[in-house]
């Protein structure tokens, strides 16, 4: 019988949290998560296999939908390239067919299916311990809520265009290793004060991007295209920032991309030198590795918004 792994601290997704408990290996949780990704299919591709779509509507909708916070779904309804009957067809069979991780490594034998169901059940409860941690520390952090629209911003972005979820796995710890590749997203306000989010991905995640949004297989290879692939996926993020800023009745006066930490700029150098800021540090994970996104503030007034009663 598989035995229930002991609690770990750390907040990680169940097939790492198999992993990291020796119930699985590296190579069992790789040939689950391509044959979840092979199951799970986007609902551009289920609506071409179907016959909804052409191909020229499915790269037309997946423009506009990298400029606009809204589903894939509702764009192509309002362009009417999909009527509400065939999105609700599409929809319905998206939930049916999806297979989650679990399912995954029973399917391929690599779990009981009375294993899945009590090893679930440890994590959910493992799961939400750590949940009410990280709120807790995320309360505590100075201007936590500009710090949660960025990290939000990171997690849509991720969600939508490289289809990985994320998941916070902590806050203020000892930087990351082998994390190569750093992009920078800044915002000042009308007000003066100024947020920069520099975040670190591993070369997996990288590439992870570039093969999501490539338009071309050159795309893939992390060269001057994928990091153009790249730009592109950290310049949503900076609309995603904005916009969830804007929704807390921050106004943004201007905005700015670039690859590099901030030491890599002159200008936010000086903007936003060491002495006078704020430094946060938060690491996440995904199914595919590690991402830390580091914040820097300046000129924020205390005490924050919505620290804790």
């Amino acid at each position: 019988m598989t035995r229930t792994p002991a609690a770990n601290p750390n907040p990680i997704f169940f097939g790492q949290y198999l992993l990291q408990a020796g119930i699985i290996t590296e190579a069992q949780l790789q040939e689950a998560l391509a044959l979840q990704e092979r199951h799970n299919q986007l609902l551009g591709e289920l609506a071409l296999s179907r016959g909804y779509l052409s191909e020229d509507q499915i790269q037309e909708t997946t423009r506009e939908q990298k400029l606009l916070d809204l589903p894939f779904g509702v764009i192509a309804l309002r362009k009417n390239f999909l009527t509400p009957k065939q999105l609700d067809d599409l929809l319905f069979s998206q939930i049916v067919a999806t297979t989650h991780i679990g399912e995954a490594l029973v399917e391929l034998g690599h779990l009981t299916a009375s294993d899945l169901g009590r090893l679930l059940n440890a994590y959910n409860l493992h799961a939400e311990d750590r949940q009410r941690k990280i709120e807790a520390g995320l309360r505590s952090l100075p201007q936590s809520s500009v710090i949660v629209a960025g990290i939000e911003a990171l997690h849509r972005t991720f969600l939508r265009f490289a289809h990985s979820p994320t998941t916070i796995a902590g806050l203020n710890k000892p930087p990351l290793t082998d994390l190569s590749w750093t992009f920078l997203v800044w915002l000042e306000t009308i007000d003066g004060t100024w947020v920069a989010m520099a975040t670190s991905l591993s070369e997996r995640n990288a590439l992870k991007i570039a093969a999501k949004l490539a338009v071309s297989e050159a795309d893939v290879h992390c060269d001057l295209r994928c990091q153009g692939r790249n730009r592109l996926f950290f310049t949503i993020v900076k609309r995603y920032f904005v916009h969830l800023l804007n929704k807390q009745g921050i106004q943004v006066a201007q905005a700015g991309m670039r690859k590099g930490d901030i030491d890599a700029s002159p200008r936010l150098s000086s903007t936003l030198p060491p002495e006078g800021r704020q430094d946060v540090r938060v690491q996440l994970v995904s199914p595919v590795g590690p991402i830390e996104a580091r914040f820097f503030l300046s000129g924020w007034k205390q005490p924050v918004a919505d620290a804790e009663p």
